[in-house]
């Protein structure tokens, strides 16, 4: 079970860490999978495309790197199958999953292949978090050609 946070709103002060550090230019974020009741009450911040979507990219204008706090060994994501969680989490507009629990990455890319393979607006999606994630590696060296 998700941890809840009954306070935190769109709108509440303790957020201004969000958008003051979006502000200076942060590569990336990090979602928390805590249920943020008075803001998406329906899904844990991780699943959610009101905080990542509406909230980071569309009030706060981010445009860098989405990362999932925790979607492998998380009790607060344990009962919900490895696959499920990939794609819930892309499909909210997130970009890079961290997984602390190897045995359960297979089942992940798989599933996230197949929604790829039967949903094109996934596919996008898909594509334009590895470009967000490659442009994030470039940026710091990781990634050079030649």
């Amino acid at each position: 079970m998700a941890c809840v946070d009954d306070v935190t709103s769109s709108d509440s002060a303790s957020l201004e860490v969000f958008r003051d550090a979006i502000a200076a230019g942060v590569d990336s974020v990090m979602v928390s999978s805590a249920l943020f009741e008075k803001i998406d009450p329906d899904n844990e911040g991780v699943f959610s495309p009101v905080i990542i979507e509406d909230l980071l990219r569309g009030e706060f204008g981010f445009d860098g790197v989405v990362i999932a706090d925790g979607l492998g060994a998380a009790a607060s994501v344990a009962d919900l199958a490895p696959g499920e969680r990939a794609v819930r989490f892309l499909a909210a507009g997130g970009d890079l999953a961290i997984n602390a629990d190897p045995a359960i990455m297979g089942e992940m890319v798989t599933a996230t292949l197949h929604e790829a393979d039967t949903d094109p607006a996934f596919e996008e999606r898909v594509t334009a978090s590895a470009a967000r994630v490659l442009a994030l590696k470039s940026s710091v060296g990781l990634v050079g050609c030649g």
